[in-house]
Parts: C-alpha cells; structure tokens; sequence
C-alpha cells in the first residue's frame, strides 16, 4: 500500500472510532490525491464481467484455520434477506493448514463465493487481499467466527443509502 492508502485508512479508522463515540454519522474526507479519486470511481462504476446486475456488496471475511467457524458463518450469510444476484462472498485463506475447498464448494449452489489463498501474512493484509479482488459497490467485513443477522446486508444498504458516503459500523 502506498502511503496514500494508509493515510484513507487512518481516516476511515478515526471517522469510524468517532462515529461510535458520538453515536452519529461521521461522513469521509474526499481523497486527497487524483490517483486515489480515480481508483475510488473507478471501482464504484466498473462493471462485473458476467451478465449479471451489479454486485451492491462484496463481503470479505480473512481466514486462518477456522474451517468450522467458517462453515457456520457461509451458513449465516446464506441466509441473507437481501438478493443473492447482489451481493458476493470474497474468502480469504491466510494460509491455512487444511485446504477450504470442499467448504467453499458445498455453499456455490447458495451464494456467490470466491476464495483466494496467501501464504500466511496476517488478518490485515489478508483483508487487504480481498478488498482489492471487490467487485461490489460497497464493502462488508466480518470474521469467520461471526454470524451476521438475516437482515444484515439489508440494514447496511438501506443506511448507506440515507447517508452517501460514510462509513457504517
């Protein structure tokens, strides 16, 4: 990452920390350089290369040798309420000792899911992987070991929609 992109996250992070201390909508800086202004349109208008409608959420979750937690989230996020068309699952193994395969496989049938494997580097740049592999308008983040509510994406989409721009915590 460049330093410009840690400066964005440093912003994201300290918005994020002051909108939960204060309880209200913490709206992000625009970004400081053409370069970063670019990448961010870029991403929110590129098209998905299937037929489909555009992804509205990429949900990235990093993973490292949890593969019973990560079979009880993939459960959890199968059961969203918010179409499946629109939203995609971007699993992360940080170089697990057993392969996710045969997990990844039994929820095809049930959501749009992508695994991508590193060698073992860390929950952040492991993050950091699947953000860059988004295809979705927005981002989600969870770990393997949450289970998000049915409503989940639906919550998050309709409040990012009231408030364009910010981050939702």
């Amino acid at each position: 990452p460049s330093l410009q992109d840690g400066l964005r996250m440093t912003q994201t992070a300290t918005a994020a920390l002051e909108s939960l201390q204060r309880r209200v909508i913490v709206p992000l800086p625009p970004p400081d350089d053409e370069r970063a202004a670019d990448r961010a349109r870029a991403h929110l208008t590129t098209p998905v290369a299937t037929a489909s409608p555009p992804l509205t959420f990429s949900i990235v979750v990093p993973t490292y040798n949890r593969p019973s937690h990560l079979r009880g989230l993939l459960q959890s996020l199968a059961l969203q309420r918010f179409p499946r068309q629109a939203f995609e699952v971007v699993i992360v193994d940080d170089g697990s000792d057993r392969p996710l395969d045969g997990i990844i496989a039994a929820f095809h049938e049930q959501l749009q899911i992508r695994l991508l494997r590193l060698p073992n580097r860390g929950c952040a740049p492991a993050r950091q992987f699947g953000i860059e592999a988004a295809c979705g308008r927005f981002l989600a983040f969870t770990d393997d070991d949450c289970r998000p509510s049915p409503d989940w994406l639906r919550h998050l989409h309709a409040c990012l929609l009231r408030h364009p721009g910010s981050a939702v915590i």
